[in-house]
């Protein structure tokens, strides 16, 4: 049950990040969010490879869940920031088609 739970964890961590990131790149900018998030993210990837029991799988799955959600929960702001109203609209077609095409193409892989 432990070792379900750190598949689970993850997700934890995914849906609980922009809870805390969306409100911090408001307040310290969405460049300072981007890099601690990836860096976080990259480092908790490492330590999950070199987790010596479950009990630090879990830990660094959450935390790799928490960090790793900086992408979407900044995106749509990001775009906001780039581009005007006009040409937002295309743009974000184009950003949603990765997670949307993603899981279909799991499917064509078999």
């Amino acid at each position: 049950m432990l070792s379900a739970f750190s598949v689970s964890v993850f997700l934890f961590g995914f849906g609980g990040g922009p809870l805390v990131l969306a409100p911090m790149s408001e307040t310290f900018g969405r460049k300072p969010i981007y890099v601690i998030g990836f860096t976080v993210f990259t480092l908790s990837q490492i330590g999950c490879a070199l987790a010596t029991n479950i009990s630090m799988l879990i830990g660094f799955r959450f935390l790799s869940g928490l960090f790793g959600s900086a992408s979407i929960s900044n995106g749509g702001g990001t775009i906001s920031d780039m581009y005007d109203a006009l040409e937002r609209t295309r743009v974000v077609g184009w950003y949603l088609l990765g997670p949307l095409t993603g899981i279909a193409s799991k499917g064509f892989a078999k």
